[in-house]
């Protein structure tokens, strides 16, 4: 039984026709999730998300890029390569090289997998997974997961 099929499970669907989301999700998370579209139509996006919408929700939410794809790392990673907002920066794999709200993002197409998180500072990271993973934060940034082959994209300043 995958994630997805267990937070089906306990879900109660209100509101939405076919959206639903896990038990314990913080009410923030998901009013944000409505209200800055990244509630989809497929069924990623409507039990519960997945890291990508995750990061999504924030970046839209706190106003940084309106336009921030929904989900799906290779769409996302398009995304930072093309657009003005983001740059990829330089890490060498040291924290001191790193910014809150730098975001990390990866895929793996020899597994056809990806991930993506934020970088909240102090070493830690913000993130979640597909299914009924919630949103969490405070896990260490570790630069040898994925096999080393994360990138980072930071917010242009203006």
């Amino acid at each position: 039984e995958d994630t997805r099929a267990r937070a089906r499970k306990g879900c109660n669907s209100k509101g939405r026709k076919g959206v639903c989301e896990p038990p314990g999700y913080p009410p923030s998370y998901v009013a944000a999730r409505k209200k800055y579209g990244t509630v989809g139509s497929n069924k990623t996006l409507n039990y519960g998300g997945d890291c990508g919408n995750f990061v999504a929700t924030v970046i839209r939410a706190s106003g940084a890029d309106p336009k921030y794809p929904v989900s799906g790392t290779d769409t996302q990673i398009s995304y930072l390569e093309k657009s003005s907002k983001w740059q990829e920066i330089t890490h060498k794999r040291n924290i001191k090289n790193l910014e809150p709200g730098d975001v990390f993002i990866v895929r793996r197409y020899d597994l056809d997998k990806g991930h993506t998180y934020i970088y909240i500072g102090g070493g830690k990271k913000a993130q979640a997974a597909m299914g009924d993973q919630m949103p969490w934060y405070g896990g260490s940034v570790n630069w040898t997961e994925w096999n080393k082959q994360y990138r980072v994209f930071r917010l242009v300043k203006k």
